[in-house]
């Protein structure tokens, strides 16, 4: 079996994309959510017009108009409720993503504390390695100088 080996910041970025992955899959769900309301409030403008609808302009009815009206009333509601439905599960879809995208956050954070910390061992490793390259270069110069 390979051993593979990642950079810190491959992962870092790996997760930042990730996260902005769920991001966009919220908005779009968020834009459903609205649609869906839009819907709704369209479904409910249709119901009060059919109520207005039969006394408009005084003019009386048929029979048959008004014995349709209440089948009517019942399957927009019928569709509401099936929105309101699907709303709901928008919703829990939507609060699980958002669980997923702090999980997210807070691993990105990890990561780039974790590289922060790496970086200063780095320099000071690496001041280490210029200091010590100084002194010597210094001690060179010291007994050069008194040959």
């Amino acid at each position: 079996m390979k051993n593979f080996s990642f950079s810190l910041q491959t992962i870092l970025n790996l997760a930042i994309s990730e996260e902005k992955k769920i991001m966009f899959e919220i908005g779009n769900l968020t834009s459903k959510k609205t649609k869906l309301i839009n819907e709704i409030s369209r479904y409910n403008k249709e119901l009060s017009r059919a109520f207005e609808l039969p006394f408009e302009n005084n003019n009386l009815t048929e029979g048959k108009l008004l014995s349709l009206m209440p089948p009517v009333f019942k399957g927009i509601r019928i569709k509401i409720d099936m929105i309101k439905n699907e709303i709901i599960k928008l919703d829990e879809e939507i609060n699980s993503k958002k669980d997923i995208l702090i999980k997210k956050k807070s691993e990105i954070k990890t990561f780039q504390k974790i590289r922060e910390k790496e970086f200063k061992k780095f320099s000071l490793k690496y001041q280490k390695y210029i200091q010590a390259e100084a002194e010597e270069t210094f001690l060179m110069n010291k007994t050069r100088k008194k040959i």
